[in-house]
């Protein structure tokens, strides 16, 4: 999926199953992503003056949408929801958590300051709300287009953006952001 996009270097899942990581692999590879953060820091710290792009993605709210063991569910059960959801949900909560890990990790480094941090979802998750969309098959519901998007940049005032955006825009905000022609 990433090998061929021409970066320097890349921790998979294969590099992840070798000491000092290979705890926290799952069918997806790094099935917690709590997996990236001593990684991470050291690709970071090894050219501490050095601009870089670090690109992690969250696999526990993908389906079959696993959460590691020993982590305590949000949702143990509710009558309002499919059990997919409940697991979906649980495993979202799971991401938000490993995601805060990481952001303290790289905080307390002092890696936050002087970066844009962009957090984005691929796509959204549906469970039926209409007719044979589950999962995130190519329909344009509200459930399957509806993403997270958040930018930070230290010193920035945080605000809420309302209209549609698209993940499109991304490239050319950080281009700005970075005071860059594009």
């Amino acid at each position: 999926f990433m090998q061929k996009r021409n970066f320097d270097e890349m921790h998979d899942a294969e590099m992840l199953k070798k000491p000092p990581y290979e705890e926290g692999m799952g069918p997806w590879g790094a099935a917690d992503e709590r997996a990236m953060i001593r990684p991470l820091l050291a690709f970071a710290k090894a050219k501490p003056d050095a601009p870089f792009l670090a690109v992690m993605f969250a696999f526990a709210p993908h389906h079959p949408y696993n959460a590691p063991d020993g982590v305590a569910p949000l949702i143990s059960a509710d009558a309002t929801l499919k059990k997919s959801q409940v697991r979906y949900f649980n495993s979202l909560n799971f991401a938000d958590t490993a995601f805060g890990e990481i952001l303290t990790a790289l905080s307390e480094q002092g890696i936050v300051q002087n970066s844009i941090l962009v957090v984005v979802g691929d796509h959204g998750e549906a469970f039926y709300e209409h007719a044979g969309n589950y999962n995130h098959p190519f329909f344009l519901y509200e459930e399957n287009i509806h993403v997270p998007l958040m930018i930070s940049v230290d010193g920035a005032r945080p605000q809420t953006i309302e209209r549609v955006t698209s993940h499109v825009d991304i490239l050319p905000t950080v281009l700005d952001l970075l005071n860059l022609k594009h």
